[in-house]
């Protein structure tokens, strides 16, 4: 019988290897792999917002999917690589980090296991991952520092995460869904490229 961390380890090993190979093989498979995202995390939303009135701010989900799929066509297919590494590398090293060192609440009203510590560690860790990745894909395309941009993406994709979470708070639920074991529903496993995935746009020559 598998745990919760081996269910979610196992799913992020297998997402980590889809997402891979479709994003350097197959433009087409790319935009089937992050229309199905988009797809079933607006699924995911109007279930858990349709009897409230701020459905109508799923709209919100377009752009990041409109982003990463523009991110795919116009630049180095390495920066959509880089991109997804470095927000699961925020996630993974956030909890990672938040149950080491424990310490202040981060939001408690809103998400009460998310720290300030397990935010720091998160950010750093997308530093880390945009540093070696951005001169390992010999990249070019960044405005600012990739060390720079790593930590704020950190920053940037763990608020989109508590922007989720205060909308699930208010529907009173806990997981969006169930489609991804250890992980519950699309949104709790995308919801960092809410604001991360503009961000990068914005950052890039």
């Amino acid at each position: 019988m598998y745990s919760h961390l081996h269910l979610r380890i196992l799913s992020s090993v297998v997402i980590f290897i889809i997402f891979t190979f479709v994003t350097v093989l197959s433009r087409k498979g790319y935009v089937v792999l992050i229309g199905l995202v988009g797809l079933f995390m607006g699924i995911e939303w109007r279930r858990m917002t349709y009897k409230t009135s701020y459905a109508k701010y799923g709209l919100i989900l377009i752009m990041p999917i409109l982003c990463l799929l523009y991110l795919r066509f116009f630049y180095n297919y390495h920066f959509a690589l880089l991109y997804f590494y470095g927000i699961w590398a925020t996630d993974t090293f956030a909890m990672l980090g938040g149950k080491t060192f424990g310490g202040p609440k981060l939001v408690r009203k809103i998400s009460p296991l998310k720290t300030w510590s397990g935010l720091l560690c998160g950010c750093i860790a997308s530093a880390m991952i945009w540093d070696m990745g951005y001169y390992f894909f010999e990249l070019r395309s960044l405005s600012v520092n990739p060390l720079f941009y790593g930590f704020i993406n950190g920053l940037v994709a763990q608020a989109s995460d508590i922007f989720i979470s205060y909308f699930k708070r208010k529907s009173d639920i806990k997981d969006s869904g169930n489609l991804i074991p250890g992980h519950g529903g699309f949104l709790d496993r995308f919801d960092s490229i809410i604001f991360s995935a503009p961000l990068l746009l914005w950052m890039l020559k």
